[in-house]
């Protein structure tokens, strides 16, 4: 009976987690539009897109391999972004479980039922009461890597297309 639990309480830690691990996301809105390969952005954060590009999940957008190809900086500085954020969010996991034992098994324990009980609200409650050091930690880790994606992104020389003759 206790092996069958222990999966919801892992659900549950891990759902409350994501759910702090979102708070940073939710502060930038649904779209920064930032991640983008290719020549930096206009003020409006939309280029007109290439000729076969419909605008959507064209070959020049995100991690495609020929987004890649043509823009290897913009590349580079998107994986390295990626790599921060897990290291940061790595970092914030490890950080809660070591600061937070007790409350993170309260929380499995309490939300085991379901989330909408009153044991889960308490356990949740005094969980993120106990992680707010390492989250506002992870808060501060994401800003630094945005700022890090954004300055790799400044440096990246997007040459200058050269017109048919």
């Amino acid at each position: 009976m206790r092996g069958r639990n222990d999966w919801k309480l892992g659900i549950a830690f891990a759902a409350t987690l994501a759910l702090a691990a979102a708070i940073p996301a939710w502060a930038h809105g649904p779209d920064r539009g930032d991640h983008h390969f290719g020549p930096p952005m206009g003020p409006t954060n939309h280029p007109t897109p290439p000729a076969g590009d419909m605008g959507g999940h064209g070959v020049f957008r995100g991690g495609s391999i020929l987004g890649q190809l043509l823009f290897p900086c913009a590349a580079n500085c998107a994986d390295t972004d990626a790599s921060c954020d897990k290291t940061a969010e790595s970092n914030a996991l490890a950080c809660v479980s070591a600061a937070c034992p007790t409350q993170v098994t309260a929380a499995q324990t309490g939300c085991a039922t379901g989330r909408g009980t009153q044991a889960c609200t308490d356990a949740l409650t005094a969980l993120q009461s106990c992680a707010q050091t390492c989250l506002t930690t992870y808060q501060s880790d994401v800003s630094a890597c945005r700022t890090a994606f954004t300055s790799c992104r400044a440096a990246c020389v997007t040459p200058t297309p050269t017109p048919a003759q």
